[in-house]
Parts: C-alpha cells; sequence; structure tokens
C-alpha cells in the first residue's frame, strides 16, 4: 500500500482535522446520503422509538432519523471515535442537541454510554469494517437492544447490504475476507438469525 492510499484509509476510518478529514467528509456527504437515508427507512422508526447510530460520520442519517422522531418519548443518540465528526455533527444537529432530542457522544462501538435494554434501532452505513474488534462491538449493539426489538428472523435485504472491504482496508484494519462477512459476523455474535434477501 503507498503513502497516498494509507493516508486516505486510515481518514476513511477515523477522519481527523485537517484538509484530509475535510475531504473524506465531503466525500461521505455526496456518496453516504442515499446509503443513510435508505437505512433509517429500513429501520421503520417510530415517532417514539429509541434509536441509534453506530459510526455517525457527518450526520447525515441521524439528521434524517431526526425527522421521524418525537421528543421527549423518542430519542436518538449517535457513537463516533472520530474528533472531527463529532464537531462536524454537533453543527449540523446543533438545534436537535440543544433540545434533547439528540445525544452524541464520541466513543467507540465496544463501549456504548447506554444502559442494558434501552434501544428500539440501531442503524450504521459502511462502518463496521473499521471497528477495533467486531465481535466486542456486535455484543455491545446486542447489550443495548431491548430485546423485542431484535426479533428472529430478520430481513437484510441483500442490496442493501454494505460492501465487502477493499484490499486495502483488509491490510489496514486486519478485516477478514468474505463477500457475506456482515452476515456472518451477526450470526456469529449474538444475533440468532439473519436471512438475507434479494
Amino acid at each position: 500500500m503507498n503513502r497516498l492510499t494509507k493516508r486516505l484509509t486510515q481518514q476513511l476510518g477515523k477522519p481527523s482535522q485537517g484538509l484530509w478529514g475535510w475531504l473524506v467528509n465531503r466525500y461521505l456527504e455526496k456518496k453516504n446520503r442515499f446509503l443513510e437515508v435508505n437505512a433509517v427507512k429500513l429501520c421503520n422508526i417510530q415517532p417514539e422509538s429509541v434509536v441509534l447510530e453506530v459510526g455517525f460520520g457527518p450526520g447525515l442519517g441521524l439528521q434524517e432519523a431526526a425527522k421521524r422522531i418525537t421528543y421527549p418519548k423518542g430519542k436518538l443518540y449517535g457513537v463516533d471515535y472520530s474528533d472531527y465528526m463529532h464537531s462536524v455533527t454537533s453543527r449540523r444537529l446543533q438545534a436537535d442537541i440543544r433540545t434533547g432530542k439528540v445525544t452524541l457522544f464520541l466513543g467507540s462501538v465496544e463501549h456504548i454510554p447506554l444502559e442494558d435494554n434501552v434501544v428500539d434501532r440501531v442503524f450504521h452505513c459502511n462502518c463496521y469494517y473499521f471497528w477495533p474488534n467486531q465481535r466486542a462491538g456486535s455484543k455491545e449493539i446486542h447489550r443495548v437492544m431491548k430485546p423485542e426489538s431484535n426479533p428472529s428472523p430478520f430481513r437484510i435485504p441483500r442490496s442493501n447490504l454494505p460492501p465487502p472491504p477493499s484490499q486495502e482496508i483488509r491490510s489496514e484494519f486486519n478485516h477478514p475476507l468474505g463477500e457475506n462477512i456482515f452476515l456472518t459476523l451477526l450470526l456469529n455474535n449474538y444475533f440468532e438469525s439473519v436471512p438475507s434477501s434479494s
């Protein structure tokens, strides 16, 4: 991996303040909007839902989810370990943060600062291959979800699965191979059944 590719891959995983982080932010805002909006639609969020996004990036998914939630019974949380993305999203959602409708956490998926069994819906877009420990991250997501929010089976349309990580990402983040790695990850880590559909 050359230095340019390595730097870009690192920034995609954890954007930082500066030119590279700014470029990655603009890229994510342009390329991920469709994915974020559709991830929110697939969650079937209700006005009183408690929702968590893991790896919220520039905040596009949280912004979309916030439109569907009625505070104070509905609540929206986000966790991301990039200081820069936390800052960007804090500005984007400052009005909802002030009211308490949205709460952002600066941290990792392995340590979500929420009580057990409090979340109705969890979503993320294109970030599982950046998790430092995928098993621990899956376990933590399972912990914060309400039991009734994790029915078995549940369906993930194949067209909405994240793409396999590139060779550069696999190398930089020590990510395993396999097109269905995300489904395998869920099946092997506390979720009971994840049939996919085309």
